[in-house]
């Protein structure tokens, strides 16, 4: 569905036309900060087949950084929001979370060891609710 529209079958489908048509496309994006103006133009981009070489993957890194950014601020906002874990090895993981690096470039080894991390805490109770709570944590609009 796009912008409220009825879905339509695959072969009518606004991107095709522009994958199809070599020239140039005109794009405003209007909107206040964080509401998603690059997120759009990136995926526009990459939904078209128009993306650089190189561009994906420096946004790949964007997208990752921002997500251990997140991901640090739920751990953080655990302390903040008066939650806790309840479990003494999820406490010494903690400490793992909160000395993640944020920044790229970020070897596979190394993101399939933190992707195992996040996913053990986002499977934790306390963290969904810091989650359902995070409008107090000031979070990212990217995040959610």
């Amino acid at each position: 569905m796009i912008f409220g529209a009825p879905a339509l079958p695959s072969s009518q489908h606004p991107f095709l036309r522009f994958r199809a048509d070599p020239r140039p496309v005109g794009l405003v994006l209007l909107g206040t900060g964080e509401s998603g103006k690059s997120t759009i133009y990136k995926q526009f981009l990459y939904l078209t087949n128009r993306m650089a070489r190189g561009q994906e993957q420096c946004y790949q890194d964007i997208i990752w950084s921002n997500t251990v950014q997140a991901f640090q601020r739920l751990v953080n906002g655990l302390n903040e929001l008066d939650l806790t874990l309840g479990d003494p090895e999820m406490e010494l993981e903690k400490e793992k979370a909160l000395g993640l690096s944020q920044y790229y470039p970020i070897e596979v080894e190394r993101l399939v060891k933190m992707k195992g991390l996040m996913t053990r805490f986002w499977r934790h109770r306390a963290i969904r609710e810091c989650f359902c709570r995070s409008s107090s944590l000031q979070l990212l609009t990217s995040t959610k």
